[in-house]
């Protein structure tokens, strides 16, 4: 949708210099009063008073390009425990975190973030001994970013 892409492109600009991203925007509803849904990450996370702040300069923008003349709704947040992590970028902060990994041919897998590239993840996952059906032993794993159809932090309430 156009007006998806022209208000990701004016909050890029807005964050071209600062340690926050877009994961997405996504326009719905009604012609008459659309939605605005964007959704920011940062490298290391982005609390709920820069969401507002960014939230008002973007509406700010919004308003004097006359983007939406009946009027709209803006929701400016940052991805929830349940949203799948969608960026390369997203990742590195989760590391040393439990993922949950659906892959593109069906397979899920599960284990400890190691480490994070451009094109491949690592992560430690226990596996069932072969010989020993009792026993679980760790297993160092890469899969290609490529290949993840979905990833998602496990939250741990230890």
């Amino acid at each position: 949708m156009k007006d998806q892409e022209h208000i990701r492109q004016l909050v890029e600009t807005q964050l071209s210099e600062s340690p926050y991203f877009v994961v997405d925007v996504y326009v719905s509803g009604s012609r008459t009063t659309p939605k605005v849904t964007i959704t920011l990450d940062g490298d290391n996370g982005i609390g709920i008073d820069t969401c507002a702040d960014i939230s008002r300069d973007v509406d700010k923008k919004i308003e004097e390009e006359g983007l939406f003349p009946k009027g709209y709704v803006l929701e400016v947040s940052s991805p929830g425990i349940d949203q799948p992590l969608k960026l390369v970028r997203q990742y590195p902060k989760h590391i040393g975190r439990q993922v949950r990994i659906h892959l593109k041919d069906g397979v899920t897998r599960e284990g400890k973030l190691e480490a994070v590239d451009n094109e491949n993840i690592t992560f430690q996952e226990e596996i069932v001994n072969k010989a020993n059906k009792k026993k679980k032993e760790l297993v160092t794993a890469t899969v290609a970013i490529l290949d993840i159809d979905k990833a998602f932090v496990l939250v741990s309430f230890k």
